[in-house]
């Protein structure tokens, strides 16, 4: 399992941008598309799209394309309910939730036209963030990379798959794109704080017939932060035979192995499938 980031397109050219949007259209036999359709078949984020142009519709213009069904609704009045019910909420955050509960218009309606964040933002209205530390959104997005088996995008955080939406990465990062670089330096950090313990320990877990008792630097036990650079290295991949693995069939091997004075370290460590793992048991040719 590999943790690595697509390019970044945050710098890509209002050219390539609608270039894009026109050919994926163009894709799907259509004269005009939805954001939530385009996030499906698209390069970019609609979102993306939506804020570099002033809104979704902008977007379809600026591309030559037909503009969906068009609201009556000015952006004025959308702009005009949001203060009114932030005023009536404060001094609580305004949030999609808590809109749909007061508002005339739907939250869906905003974030198409307007985005909903930037409207908050150029309004100097509070976004929400919720009460998560850092370590648990991490843990949490380890978890939905690695069952699918690639970088996650904000459409992918939603339950089950992921107990957090987009929106705390977002809030605490600034985007989406950050909190994935945030995300990889975390995971790949050589920190001291991370490193196994260099107390001397005793083994007492070999075969009673060996003579010679090993002194080790390292712990037995495999950390999880060490668990998670040695599947940055070797991916989701058994180093034996290939086989993609996942889930309980993941297996974190020794090479040389603890009872033969292996220590536990990620140059030590290999992934292996649990057939493998099993029939390698303490087997060890030196070089």
């Amino acid at each position: 399992m590999e943790f690595r980031l697509k390019p970044d397109n945050r710098n890509a050219s209002n050219e390539e941008l609608l270039e894009d949007l026109s050919s994926t259209v163009k894709k799907l036999g259509l004269k005009s598309i939805k954001m939530r359709d385009y996030n499906k078949s698209g390069r970019f984020s609609s979102a993306t799209i939506a804020n570099r142009f002033g809104g979704w519709n902008a977007a379809l213009k600026k591309a030559g394309l037909q503009i969906g069904r068009q609201s009556k609704i000015s952006d004025e009045e959308l702009i005009a309910d949001i203060k009114r019910v932030a005023l009536e909420i404060s001094p609580r955050n305004l949030t999609q939730k808590k809109y749909h509960e007061r508002g005339k218009f739907t939250s869906q309606t905003i974030t198409e036209r307007l985005g909903w964040n930037r409207i908050l933002q150029e309004l100097d209205l509070e976004i929400y963030k919720m009460n998560i530390s850092e370590k648990e959104l991490f843990k949490n997005l380890e978890t939905v990379w690695i069952t699918l088996g690639h970088a996650p995008g904000r459409r992918d955080m939603v339950k089950p798959l992921s107990q957090y939406s987009q929106r705390p990465y977002i809030n605490r990062y600034r985007s989406w794109r950050k909190a994935l670089e945030a995300f990889v330096e975390y995971i790949n950090s050589d920190s001291k704080n991370f490193t196994e313990s260099e107390e001397l320990i005793p083994d007492t877990s070999g075969s009673e017939r060996e003579e010679v008792t090993y002194k080790h630097k390292t712990k037995r036990d495999i950390s999880d932060r060490l668990k998670v650079r040695v599947l940055i290295r070797d991916g989701n991949k058994c180093r034996l035979c290939g086989v993609t693995v996942t889930g309980d069939n993941i297996h974190f091997d020794h090479i040389k192995p603890w009872s033969k004075g292996g220590e536990t370290v990620i140059e030590n460590l290999q992934v292996l499938c649990a057939k493998h793992n099993l029939a390698k048991g303490d087997f060890y040719e030196e070089n």
